[in-house]
């Protein structure tokens, strides 16, 4: 900020700031002037060498030549603003883009073109639509402390899917909603020291909206869906059986489950397939976040307290 970004010819605030200097040394000679009479009327007008009307004049012309000294002060001021917003300034800190005047274009005042965009990279401010009934219920538990303990950072995830590595915090909820779409605008501050982030990029923002104590989150492809949610957990002899679950929400593609698991129990992903092979018993396959064979086997997610788990994934054996 501060960087001066053009020079727009200044001769003529040039000269109107002599004019008004001049004006200014014009007027403090007046006032020399008209306070040398009156001191000179002083003695004389009690002697009545001079008429009081006289002097009272003498006085006047030099209170009129204080105020035109003030006029002429007022004058410089101005015409030295008008010398200084002849050099263009950038009003913000930021990274500046192609200009759109060359030199010698003619601009002027309350002119609608602009003559370069200035965008400030660090923070960038990220809009964020939310439904009106989802943070109406966040602000439910909210208040009933449900979200007591909760960090409310914003996550930025890249267009990629790559994690960005600074969290931001939310600013403000706006009070209008969309009637057409039924949501309304959220806006976070990101920190951008490194610039990765631009002005109109499209990221995905993730806020912490609930808490679960001892959840799981189980891939949404081992749950049937209906009147009532079931999986089906694997036995150790590699068996299995349905089980109802309680499912309260998702996290990206997996169901997050707070009733009808337990620590160490295993379920099927791919349980289509298994059922219509007919197959009553299964070998399983623990795989990894991404759905592939995980390199060994790897133990069984525990639930954890005060925020989702992640649990195990195995997949059905061959």
């Amino acid at each position: 900020a501060g960087q001066q970004l053009y020079q727009i010819d200044d001769a003529v605030y040039q000269a109107n700031l002599q004019s008004a200097k001049a004006q200014l040394s014009l007027a403090q000679a007046n006032k020399a002037l008209a306070q040398s009479t009156a001191n000179r009327y002083a003695p004389l007008v009690k002697e009545k060498a001079v008429s009081r009307q006289t002097y009272d004049q003498a006085l006047t012309e030099v209170k009129v030549a204080s105020a035109n000294i003030m006029v002429a002060e007022a004058a410089i001021k101005q015409a030295e603003i008008n010398v200084q917003y002849a050099k263009v300034l950038a009003p913000i800190s930021g990274v500046i883009g192609k200009s759109n005047v060359s030199e010698g274009a003619l601009v002027a005042p309350g002119s609608t073109a602009n003559m370069a965009k200035i965008q400030q990279l660090d923070p960038l401010y990220v809009n964020i639509t939310q439904s009106a009934a989802n943070l109406m219920r966040i602000k439910k538990e909210f208040q009933s402390g449900g979200l007591k303990g909760v960090d409310f950072a914003v996550q930025v995830t890249l267009d990629d899917g790559t994690p960005y590595p600074h969290k931001g915090r939310l600013l403000f909820a706006d009070q209008t909603v969309d009637a057409s779409t039924g949501e309304l605008l959220l806006r976070a501050e990101v920190p951008n020291p490194d610039g990765l982030l631009l002005p109109g990029l499209y990221v995905r923002a993730d806020i912490p909206q609930s808490q679960f104590h001892n959840a799981y989150l189980v891939p949404q492809s081992a749950v049937t869906r209906g009147k009532t949610d079931t999986l089906r957990v694997v036995a150790e002899d590699g068996s299995f059986a349905p089980r109802e679950v309680k499912i309260v929400g998702s996290q990206k593609n997996q169901w997050i489950i707070t009733d009808g698991l337990k620590p160490g129990e295993r379920v099927m992903i791919d349980t289509l397939s298994q059922l219509m092979g007919g197959a009553t018993h299964i070998t399983p396959v623990v795989v990894n976040a991404d759905g592939q064979p995980a390199a060994q086997t790897a133990a069984p997610a525990k639930a954890a307290d005060g925020k989702p788990a992640d649990a195990a994934k195995p997949a059905s054996a061959h």
